[in-house]
């Protein structure tokens, strides 16, 4: 097995075609079945399902899919690793950000790509589900996101960044009939936000917010991630809250906006960190948060007081 194969195995399993996938590495569609097939046979299982109108993946391709991203993910990583300490990089953090933080983000790289600028930065927004899981293994240095979401962990220390507050964002079509207090005008029009299993503690604010003001939470459209769900407002599809900064980074052109009166549509974002890290660039890091933000980072709480969160 060797590289070349693995990225062969994940280009024809994200097209789901050979010819295509042969056409991406500027090879022929036997030289790269060939490959596959010699994969297969090292591997001792049967990686595509193939028949003369459609290609899928086995159940063990699936499966052996996982691991080839990881591979060479992580090959990708070592690589960029290597050359940044060839040019100075001598340092190195990883963050990672839910999607609606982007403001908070930018801000403490400003200040710390300056004043460390031999640091290497890699950073990944993604969803809060995938954070969970990011934070359960232990994968990144720092990660922002929703303070109910960090005290979830016992093993972080957090340091809250800001407030925001929830927006309503409606069609313009739509913008006369809107009272940010009483969502019931709303119901010709479906909630699109993201699915729960991808940022379950965004999507439960959401869902108690419309409850409070008189809007049935059946009648949804659910997203994989924050982009979708714009473009689906943008093109008049239905309506959408989220944090209000979020909607200074992000496609709102045909869309109007309505700041979200009450206590319930405030939302807390933290950025949180595990204190045993020993990570020197970490260090320094946190040096800057805590100058921008204040020093009273917030440790992990009891298990007996999670219950209560």
């Amino acid at each position: 097995m060797d590289f070349d194969q693995l990225r062969y195995f994940v280009s024809v399993a994200q097209t789901l075609n050979f010819t295509q996938a042969a056409k991406l590495h500027y090879i022929t569609q036997p030289a790269i079945s060939r490959r596959i097939t010699e994969l297969e046979k090292e591997l001792g299982a049967r990686l595509f399902l193939r028949s003369s109108h459609q290609v899928a993946l086995t159940r063990e391709g699936e499966e052996f899919f996982r691991y080839a991203l990881s591979v060479l993910d992580m090959t990708a990583s070592a690589k960029r690793r290597v050359r940044n300490i060839a040019l100075g990089k001598t340092g190195h953090i990883r963050l990672s950000a839910i999607s609606t933080l982007d403001h908070v983000v930018h801000r403490v790289l400003a200040v710390f790509s300056r004043r460390c600028p031999q640091v290497q930065i890699d950073l990944e927004f993604s969803t809060g589900m995938v954070q969970m899981s990011a934070i359960n293994k232990g994968e990144y240095d720092f990660y922002f996101s929703f303070q109910t979401l960090l005290q979830s962990n016992e093993s972080l220390s957090y340091l809250v960044t800001d407030e925001d507050r929830f927006h309503l964002f409606v069609p313009d079509t739509f913008a006369g009939r809107v009272d940010p207090d009483d969502f019931t005008s709303l119901a010709p029009l479906p909630l699109i936000t993201e699915s729960r299993s991808e940022g379950p503690f965004l999507v439960d604010q959401v869902f108690s917010i419309c409850r409070a003001r008189g809007f049935d939470t059946g009648n949804i459209i659910a997203c994989n991630d924050l982009r979708a769900v714009a473009a689906f407002t943008n093109a008049g599809m239905g309506f959408t809250l989220f944090p209000g900064a979020a909607g200074k980074s992000i496609n709102t052109e045909h869309v109007r906006s309505f700041p979200i009166p009450g206590d319930d549509a405030l939302t807390v974002n933290a950025v949180g960190w595990d204190p045993r890290s020993g990570n020197s660039a970490a260090a320094e890091f946190l040096a800057v948060l805590r100058e921008l933000y204040g020093g009273g980072d917030k440790l992990p709480l009891p298990a007996s007081d999670l219950h209560q969160i």
